[in-house]
């Protein structure tokens, strides 16, 4: 009892010295501007086609069947079989979301917090093998894939065709920049990808409020073992499978097989 106490004082202090969430306020900056940047160039851009009653039937049976299946992943620990955890993280993990549950009984929110996100040996972990490991290519590009990826969020399933949006509509914007006219797209092809990027940019906009505003209190309240990599993966891989199926979709109208090319992008 003792060593909870000097773990509540210490957890109080911490917090009431603790900077702003300066990680959620970036992300945030990040998706009005591409948000707003999707939004004008729909305005330039040919109108995105309104999909069929077929269409929309299908991509809800797809969604139905995706978010079944990652249910049923989670059910069964899907990361664990996945990905195997080191010791020391799970036991520190184990520790800190007993004691986040012991700090809510006695209505101490501050302290539960504190708790339940520390990643000390997780971080310390890391760096230890960053700094003993030899390096090599393979590492080095996983670390670039890891600040790309989990930074661009679930916009990295339309990348490609946020590039080419830009690319479009930059000689519009400056004269200059008509040197990428010859990189430009053909024009028919945005009635069939802006709706996949209208949709992920939305899909972009609830998984960010749904993890600042919803999972990161109720990490606290519930004292969840909250991953903010695997939310994003799952929510990445989900908007990939759509766009694919939205593509599939207009396979037989489209002037170009974009579906075929996308699957080389998830791929």
């Amino acid at each position: 009892q003792s060593v909870i106490e000097v773990v509540k004082l210490v957890g109080i202090c911490s917090v009431y010295g603790r900077q702003p969430n300066m990680k959620g306020a970036i992300a945030l900056v990040g998706l009005v501007a591409t948000s707003a940047s999707v939004y004008l160039c729909n305005r330039r851009l040919p109108k995105a086609r309104s999909p069929s009653k077929a269409e929309l039937r299908v991509l809800g049976l797809a969604a139905a069947v995706f978010i079944t299946f990652f249910v049923l992943v989670s059910i069964i620990n899907g990361p664990k079989l996945l990905q195997r955890t080191h010791p020391d993280v799970v036991q520190a993990k184990s520790l800190a979301r007993a004691q986040c549950q012991i700090a809510l009984s006695e209505s101490d929110v501050l302290l539960a917090e504190e708790l339940i996100r520390n990643n000390t040996v997780g971080v310390q972990l890391a760096k230890k093998f960053n700094k003993q490991a030899r390096q090599s290519l393979d590492r080095t590009l996983r670390r670039l894939n890891n600040i790309i990826f989990f930074n661009i969020g679930v916009f990295i399933s339309v990348l490609p065709a946020l590039v080419l949006m830009v690319i479009a509509v930059a000689p519009s914007v400056h004269p200059r920049l008509a040197i990428l006219k010859p990189l430009e797209p053909p024009q028919e092809m945005w009635p069939v990808v802006l709706p996949a990027i209208n949709a992920v940019t939305v899909a972009a906009v609830v998984a960010y409020f749904g993890f600042y505003f919803w999972l990161e209190e109720a990490q606290v309240t519930s004292c969840l073992l909250l991953s903010g990599h695997w939310y994003t993966y799952v929510l990445t891989t989900f908007c990939c499978l759509i766009v694919f199926v939205h593509l599939l979709c207009q396979r037989e109208e489209a002037s170009a097989p974009y579906h075929v090319w996308y699957a080389g992008w998830v791929a």
